[in-house]
């Protein structure tokens, strides 16, 4: 009798799992709503304490799981102007910037561990980078020796301090709006605004766990955009202009695309595919949340 009533708690948190998963594959709830698991994780040991102490109580656990559950989404919801998977002061930056007067083809190489990420293009002619000054293992700008061909490296050290895992870390980068750009992205979580609404792109990879992106696509582009996400929100914005296949790969998902778009077999087309004269593939695998393409 006692083991069941300790493991009644533990069952209402898989089935409240599930019910919010299914909310959130019928679009009813927004996986952004429980960013705030990052912000509220010590209750988790409040609960635990809690329960050890009132173990004895019908049900306690059960009341207990509700609650955090309300308190999370309540929290999210009541703070979603502030949005943010991380806390704290923002960690110091350190800026560089070079002048790219000529750029026929660029890469940048990002690996971080978590944080905002912020790209975007300019008309002056340089490339930059503002990223935290702790936690960093390299970060250059490289002219690779061969005309015109430019690499933008930041890398942050292993995972050796568990300390700085939710730092509310921000990095920048700034790219010349012309030549054509490669992009490999890797991390764990991730709060980003991708703007290459100006820029050619022949491939893009984005590789995280959890977190929000958004992403803008030039219409000058005809790239290939690779994106693997466990748990997250994916926005991608597309020109009218430019063809699009999209294909789709994932267990609960929500997907939101234009009514022209036409389906097959989790493979999604616009009906300007076949004529159009740029076309790009993007390729999603998402575990758990949403894509909207516009």
């Amino acid at each position: 009798m006692e083991r069941d009533k300790n493991s009644s708690g533990f069952a209402v948190f898989i089935i409240l799992i599930g019910i919010s998963i299914l909310l959130i594959n019928f679009d009813i709830l927004r996986l952004s709503m429980f960013w705030g698991v990052a912000h509220l994780w010590p209750l988790l040991l409040i609960i635990a304490g809690l329960s050890i102490l009132f173990r004895r109580i019908r049900y306690f656990n059960v009341v207990l799981w509700l609650i955090f559950f309300g308190i999370v989404i309540g929290y999210s919801y009541l703070n979603m102007d502030e949005k943010s998977w991380f806390f704290g002061d923002t960690v110091e930056m350190v800026y560089q910037e070079k002048a790219a007067m000529v750029v026929t083809k660029g890469m940048v190489d990002i690996d971080m561990r978590q944080g905002t990420l912020d790209i975007g293009t300019n008309t002056n002619n340089i490339i930059s980078y503002n990223v935290p000054n702790v936690g960093i293992e390299e970060k250059t700008i490289i002219d690779t020796g061969i005309l015109g061909s430019t690499e933008l490296i930041v890398k942050d050290k292993d995972w050796d301090d568990l300390f700085n895992t939710f730092q509310n870390r921000k990095y920048e980068i700034s790219l010349p709006n012309h030549g054509e750009w490669t992009f490999d992205i890797d991390g764990a979580v991730i709060d980003g605004m991708i703007d290459l609404s100006d820029l050619k792109v022949e491939s893009f990879k984005l590789d995280y766990a959890v977190g929000d992106i958004d992403l803008f696509i030039s219409d000058k582009t005809s790239g290939v955009y690779v994106i693997d996400f466990a748990v997250g929100d994916i926005m991608i914005d597309v020109p009218e202009s430019v063809g699009v296949k999209l294909i789709v790969d994932g267990a609960i998902k929500s997907i939101d695309v234009p009514n022209d778009f036409s389906n097959n077999d989790s493979t999604y087309y616009s009906s300007n595919y076949d004529d159009a004269s740029e076309i790009i593939e993007i390729r999603i695998s998402l575990a758990i949340g949403n894509i909207e393409i516009k």
